[in-house]
């Protein structure tokens, strides 16, 4: 398995800095593609981010983390602007500010279990002086496999959104 060292680790963190931060780069092209093509389409190019992601973070390398850390920038950043845009249109504005606030109070408490899963899937060989051996390689994995599974799972939201607008034009097709 390949493990970076502590000065590895170090680097890449702030090079994760450095990509994820210009993110916002993003939120133009994401506000066109959600202007021209709906909030369908926009759904899916946010989640195929997601995706590619969780997806790159299965296979070790300095490519693909870099990769993996370009499609987190896109996807955080195309999330943030996607949820709120979506939460004025489907439910109006009359109690959008209740609704955000909650919406993100409910993210907040669900990352309260980051820190305990972290160290829960870190294991230990990443520690400076580990023993690649008999160190503990964490749990990893299972965290990759159960993050794209729930990455796939919201794909079923755009599939859900079009069911709908069908039973729209359904409902309100003058008759002849």
């Amino acid at each position: 398995e390949h493990y970076l060292t502590f000065n590895q680790q170090k680097i890449m963190l702030k090079i994760f800095t450095s990509i994820t931060t210009p993110g916002v780069l993003a939120i133009p092209i994401l506000g066109s593609l959600m202007d021209t093509s709906g909030f369908v389409p926009t759904c899916i190019v946010t989640l195929s981010f997601s995706l590619l992601f969780s997806l790159l973070l299965f296979w070790p390398g300095k490519y693909q983390l870099l990769a993996g850390f370009s499609s987190y920038a896109f996807f955080r950043t195309s999330l943030f602007t996607y949820f709120f845009s979506y939460l004025a249109d489907a439910l109006g504005f009359r109690f959008f500010g209740i609704l955000a606030g909650v919406s993100f109070f409910v993210a907040g408490l669900g990352s309260l279990i980051q820190a305990p899963l972290m160290d829960w899937a870190s294991g230990t060989c990443h520690l400076a002086g580990a023993d690649l051996e008999t160190c503990d390689h964490g749990n990893w994995h299972l965290i990759y496999i159960l993050q794209a599974f729930f990455f796939l799972c919201l794909f079923l939201m755009p599939i859900f959104d079009i069911r709908e607008e069908k039973q729209k034009v359904y409902k309100y097709t003058p008759i002849q």
